[in-house]
């Protein structure tokens, strides 16, 4: 019997928990690997809400698994492998997505791997200003491409029913995320105070700013397909003529149908997120103004800010 890899190197996760709780990869699950793709290298790519990511290394290429960490993130990894055959459909050299292979042991799921360097990553490595405006403008524009997709099949973004607008999908959704905070809050199922309050006040900025009727002018109210988690991290970028160039979107766990705001919203916030990692905020402006250019949106900071706290509720 081969035994398990030894070579399992850690990377640092991004938008994310820290390692030291990091899933290790069971020899009953090493086992089903070996019989699918044969000998593998695996190296920890991050540990997130959803799940621990491994890269595999084969003679034959590299896959991608996933494997949750808990009940909640089982659902998760398991929606976003269903999601992918439906997603596959839009996948191309412009912007591919994992190919869904197999899921292993009942709840790991096997995808192909897309070649190239997470947002995050990218964004370290811009020796200067200039290739980071260049990148997030190129971020911009990978959400620009998505939006183009309209799949089939797709359920409305974190919960179920039929919206004929978004501001009927937005006030459906809060109310479900109060529910939510309510139960936990009585429960006592919070550990952390300060985060369930945190939470209760998002939630009642978004409840205020969604009663102002010019949030829902126009198209402003049509529903769009929404990636729900479009930050760095989960757009893929190689290198082309010395330019970033997006290839791939990944973690589709929670699309569905809502309103593409969300996605802005995601988007910026990951942009000053990343800023203040590298200790660069004295440039946000400029970067957030190159994405809006690269996403062709008017949205700001300012008017995406009910969005940003209803994002800020992804864990509830």
């Amino acid at each position: 019997m081969e035994e398990a890899p030894t070579d399992i190197i850690p990377t640092t996760a991004k938008h994310s928990f820290s390692s030291n709780q990091a899933a290790i990869i069971s020899e009953e699950l090493h086992l089903a690997i070996l019989a699918y793709i044969g000998p593998y290298r695996a190296t920890i790519n991050s540990v997130g809400h959803n799940s621990t990511v491994f890269f595999l290394q084969t003679p034959s290429g590299r896959y991608t698994i996933k494997l949750p960490r808990n009940i909640y993130s089982k659902g998760a990894v398991l929606r976003e492998f269903y999601n992918l055959f439906r997603l596959h459909h839009y996948s191309d050299s412009s912007l591919s997505v994992c190919t869904p292979l197999t899921v292993l042991c009942g709840q790991n799921t096997l995808l192909s791997c897309i070649d190239g360097v997470d947002g995050s990553e990218a964004f370290i490595q811009c020796v200067n200003t200039e290739t980071r405006v260049q990148l997030v403008e190129e971020f911009g524009r990978a959400l620009q491409n998505f939006y183009r997709w309209m799949p089939t099949g797709m359920k409305y973004m974190q919960i179920e029913g039929l919206f004929q607008t978004t501001r009927a999908w937005a006030e459906k959704l809060a109310e479900s995320k109060r529910a939510k905070l309510n139960a936990e809050a009585k429960n006592g199922l919070s550990w952390d105070k300060t985060r369930l309050g945190k939470a209760f006040n998002d939630l009642a900025g978004f409840d205020e700013a969604v009663r102002d009727d010019a949030l829902w002018l126009d198209d402003k109210n049509q529903v769009k397909f929404v990636h729900g988690d479009f930050t760095l991290p989960n757009v893929l970028f190689r290198k082309e003529n010395h330019k970033w160039k997006s290839v791939g979107i990944v973690d589709f766990g929670d699309c569905g149908y809502g309103d593409k705001r969300y996605d802005v919203a995601a988007a910026m916030w990951s942009i000053q997120y990343n800023c203040e990692r590298i200790e660069d905020t004295e440039n946000l402006s400029k970067y957030l103004d190159s994405f809006r250019n690269g996403s062709c949106t008017s949205e700001t900071a300012q008017t995406c800010k009910p969005w940003t706290q209803l994002y800020n509720l992804y864990e509830f």
